[in-house]
């Protein structure tokens, strides 16, 4: 049983005083280091993971081996695939990882079920979750179908640089994050960099013209 919950999580602080016991009772926190997998495609979800620090990737492989980002999930937040799973009792559909060491409350799928029933707290929980998670997924699908990937690796790279316009990432990563073969990825990299876009160094892409990546974007926008 769990003496407190966090308070950095929404959720608990708006939550009425019988859920927050019910959490208190049947929630069990755990520490994962970075690299764990929180779950295997084709296992039963017995509990669903609330995220109170850290992150993990949902992702999906394909037979040939390439892998593409469903989605993250981050602090305060839960994996809809795993709620969906154990509302209709299925088995999990893709994997998920953590990425960095993460801490997160994990939920009985009993209690998952029966707090749908009884608390309005919780039903809009899962709710929230589940429209914030379809609209990215559709993103997914809509980039992946419609987009040219020279114009999702610029799209990436924009997003992904920090404010010192530098991605620590190898090409692979960026390969499995947008669903291609990291050859594809390379040679795009190296026309970028010809184009004066970006330089390359191992492990590092760091940004140099972000306007000609931006106008590179928009081509199939």
């Amino acid at each position: 049983m769990l003496e407190s919950l966090p308070e950095n999580i929404p959720l608990f602080t708006e939550a009425s005083t019988e859920l927050r016991n019910e959490l208190k009772r049947n929630a069990a926190r755990v520490s994962l280091p970075e690299g764990s997998t929180v779950c295997q495609q084709g296992n039963m979800c017995e509990h669903l993971p609330i995220i109170l620090s850290g992150r993990a990737r949902v992702f999906k492989i394909s037979e040939n081996g390439k892998e593409i980002t469903l989605y993250r999930i981050e602090e305060g937040e839960s994996c809809v695939l795993t709620a969906s799973c154990i509302m209709s009792n299925l088995s999990f559909p893709a994997i998920a990882i953590t990425e960095q060491p993460t801490d997160a409350l994990i939920i009985p799928a009993s209690s998952v079920t029966r707090w749908f029933e009884d608390y309005p707290a919780w039903r809009q929980f899962i709710f929230k979750m589940v429209s914030l998670r379809l609209s990215s997924i559709l993103t997914v699908i809509e980039e992946v179908a419609f987009q040219r990937m020279d114009s999702r690796l610029a799209n990436y790279l924009l997003n992904t640089a920090g404010e010192d316009d530098n991605i620590h990432t190898t090409h692979q990563q960026i390969a499995d994050e947008l669903g291609t073969a990291r050859e594809v990825i390379t040679r795009l990299l190296k026309d970028f960099e010809a184009d004066g876009k970006l330089t390359l160094q191992r492990g590092l892409v760091h940004l140099i013209d972000k306007k000609a990546l931006t106008r590179q974007m928009d081509k199939s926008m």
